[in-house]
């Protein structure tokens, strides 16, 4: 005990000189692209997940970005070598937006490599065709667990039977259209239904065709009500290596501003994926364009703030204070 409390010790001391020196990081080193961009292409989604905040906290308007003024964000870009990944993930479910397939075209005809993670829920056989003409680079088709019962403890609306067709559909027609790409990762969540069957739908994620499988570790989410974290504290694993908080060290930097910026459906920046509401109030690019919004005085100071954790969501955001996310595992093709 002595020794693990030395550790922890250690431990929380450094992670309080890297929030000391965060203080002092200049603001010249926010002169840089984003290594990702997650376009919201909306916030709107088909599912009620019992600790997403997309279901529960948010007050933001809803609706669907405009294709052309997504394609001026894109255009910013045509004349550099370097470009940064497009994702489609944030606060919805992207498949809902019916122009989806034309987003993630022009994103990969403009030499930028697209991610798309859905529910699977709304993809049709039509829909992957589309898709994966699209060029699309890698895409996270979600199934949380092995089981109709372990599927559906989390996601609440959805039918396990009909994800998991749709699943094995995209992989048999991404074969048929003999297509290297998208590749392929089976997203599961490790819930109290489903911390038992990893062996099982790894085995059926293989035997199906894809490139991957994902295990993700459950959050009980940064904006719960401590009500709501109670109602549904049954979902989180029993088996504590495969929990995402185990440690008291409280970490206080994340460097998630220094490599990503969102982009909300009405063209507002977001700061970070956790700040669904977008309460951290930053430019539009609608009228002046992403990269002179992005690297504005005022972006780059909100940026800088995210960086040192100073805003009240960053105090209980479950992904910059995780101990453990999960785990990945390529399948061998040979």
């Amino acid at each position: 005990m002595l020794d693990i409390l030395k550790q922890f010790k250690k431990s929380q001391f450094l992670w309080n000189l890297a929030g000391f020196l965060a203080n002092f990081y200049p603001l010249t080193k926010f002169n840089k692209f984003p290594k990702d961009i997650a376009i919201e292409v909306t916030n709107n989604c088909n599912l009620h997940c019992p600790v997403c905040p997309t279901n529960f906290a948010m007050s933001r308007e809803r609706g669907f970005m405009d294709l052309k003024m997504y394609q001026s964000i894109i255009d910013e870009f045509k004349g550099f070598k370097d470009k940064p990944r497009i994702i489609f993930i944030f606060a919805g479910e992207p498949l809902l937006h019916p122009q989806i397939d034309q987003f993630i075209a022009y994103a990969s005809h403009h030499g930028h490599d697209t991610f798309l993670s859905t529910n699977a829920t709304l993809l049709s056989k039509e829909l992957a065709k589309k898709i994966i003409e699209a060029d699309l680079k890698l895409i996270h088709l979600c199934l949380d667990g092995a089981t109709k019962e372990s599927h559906e403890a989390y996601r609440f609306g959805s039918n396990f039977e009909l994800v998991k067709q749709n699943i094995e559909n995209f992989l048999t027609i991404k074969r048929s259209m003999n297509c290297q790409y998208p590749s392929v990762c089976i997203q599961s969540l490790l819930t109290s239904f489903s911390e038992n069957e990893n062996t099982k739908i790894m085995d059926w994620a293989r035997s199906s065709g894809a490139d991957s499988i994902q295990f993700k570790s459950l959050s009980l989410g940064s904006v719960t009500t401590p009500e709501m974290r109670d109602k549904y504290q049954y979902l989180l694993p029993k088996n504590e290596k495969y929990l995402r908080k185990k440690s008291k060290i409280k970490k206080t930097v994340c460097t998630v501003p220094l490599t990503q910026t969102i982009v909300c459906w009405n063209g507002d920046l977001g700061l970070c994926c956790v700040d669904m509401n977008n309460d951290i109030k930053m430019p539009n690019v609608k009228d002046s364009g992403l990269l002179k919004q992005f690297f504005s005085p005022e972006a780059k100071q909100a940026r800088k703030k995210g960086l040192c954790k100073k805003y009240k969501l960053c105090q209980n955001c479950s992904l910059s204070q995780s101990d453990f996310m999960g785990w990945h595992v390529e399948f061998n093709k040979s």
